[in-house]
């Protein structure tokens, strides 16, 4: 939006204090991206009360609400599209995942341009992106871990072992014989999964905490993906600049729900 108006852009990175699950916020570590920051005296300014974390989450979460936002607060909404931005002057704060082409599409050699990974690889990541060079390669996310809780159980849908092994069936029937790179939380029940279903498979288990983000850049170096209803292996494959690269996503992101927006029109979804 900043490139469409040819304004600044700020981030509010105030949510991230005391955000403790994955790694928390790491733009400038990973990949070298040095955003302004909008601090809290900022965001008082420009949307007053509602500049309180609970009453972002709040406004954010509830569409009922949004006579409470007034107009510089833009929260992401299901048909939210870039039109709606053409209404908005001055500066806004804007709130939500934005996981979507609709956003960014136009400027989408930008923005992988910035999102580029910012060390290089170790020599152990470094061999595996030469394993991945010298083979027709897919990647393969398997999320379980937090969404296996209660709570996330009913809010995010879980993508069954079916979904992985049909995906990888229609693959292969597309592209031929490939290695699969396989990427999990939980490399343990993957490498038990995969042992006698017959395909070319190798679990990268080694990349842990605060070295996590180098499964992003191994997925993103293979030819095609298979992908969980999870924001770090949607980028993984978007980042992927191939033009004839395949990528499989489910069909429901959030329970009960399609995945809409989030998928690119030119991926499928099973």
């Amino acid at each position: 939006l900043s490139l469409e108006m040819g304004v600044p852009l700020y981030i509010a990175r105030d949510m991230f204090d005391n955000y403790d699950l994955h790694q928390g916020f790491e733009l400038e570590r990973v990949f070298g991206i040095q955003n302004k920051v909008a601090d809290k005296a900022a965001l008082r300014r420009l949307i007053g009360w509602r500049a309180s974390p609970t009453a972002r989450r709040m406004l954010a979460k509830f569409p009922a609400l949004d006579l409470l936002c007034g107009r510089h607060f833009v929260a992401e909404r299901p048909g939210t599209t870039i039109k709606h931005f053409a209404k908005t002057s001055g500066d806004a704060y804007l709130h939500g995942y934005w996981q979507s082409e609709r956003f960014f599409g136009r400027y989408q050699c930008r923005i992988r341009s910035a999102f580029s990974f910012a060390t290089s690889p170790d020599p152990f990541n470094s061999a595996l992106l030469s394993n991945i060079a010298a083979h027709r390669s897919a990647s393969v996310h398997i999320r379980r871990g937090d969404y296996l809780t209660s709570t996330n159980a009913a809010i995010y849908s879980q993508c069954s072992p079916e979904y992985y092994i049909s995906s990888m069936a229609l693959l292969e029937e597309r592209v031929g014989s490939l290695k699969f790179f396989v990427f999990s939380d939980d490399p343990v029940w993957a490498t038990e999964f995969f042992a006698d279903k017959g395909y070319d498979c190798q679990v990268i288990s080694h990349n842990k905490g605060a070295l996590s983000f180098n499964d992003m850049r191994l997925m993103s170096a293979c030819d095609h993906h298979i992908i969980a209803n999870s924001s770090f292996s949607w980028w993984g494959a978007w980042l992927n600049p191939k033009s004839d690269k395949i990528v499989i996503a489910p069909r429901e992101w959030m329970a009960g729900t399609p995945s809409l927006h989030i998928v690119p029109n030119s991926w499928l979804q099973r």
